[in-house]
């Protein structure tokens, strides 16, 4: 359950740049959702990915790696978070850009 770890160790971090990008439908859908909204196990994957965590022991070694990410540099971290939020709301915004765009011309 990697998301849960991700959601324990960044949930306030996530919240308050939901907050700062100013939808607040999108943060408190989450903020109720907590570990099971997508976004989460979006930027579950994208810190794995960083941190070069795979494998059977990775929700453990995702732990380890983001306490000592957290504590060596927050600033990396938090860059690490708020760009993967970024992507996420992105690729999503796109990706209904495209069903509309298919509708509209189906």
């Amino acid at each position: 359950m990697s998301n849960t770890v991700v959601w324990e160790l960044l949930g306030v971090l996530i919240l308050q740049t939901l907050d700062s990008i100013g939808d607040p439908a999108e943060t408190f859908k989450v903020e109720k959702e907590r570990e099971n909204h997508p976004l989460i196990h979006y930027i579950e994957y994208r810190l794995s990915n960083a941190l070069g965590v795979q494998g059977a022991a990775r929700c453990p070694e995702l732990e380890k790696r983001i306490l000592e990410l957290k504590k060596r540099d927050p600033a990396a971290l938090k860059i690490l978070v708020e760009q993967a939020i970024t992507d996420y709301y992105s690729r999503r915004k796109y990706q209904f850009s495209e069903k509309t765009e298919t509708r509209l011309y189906a």
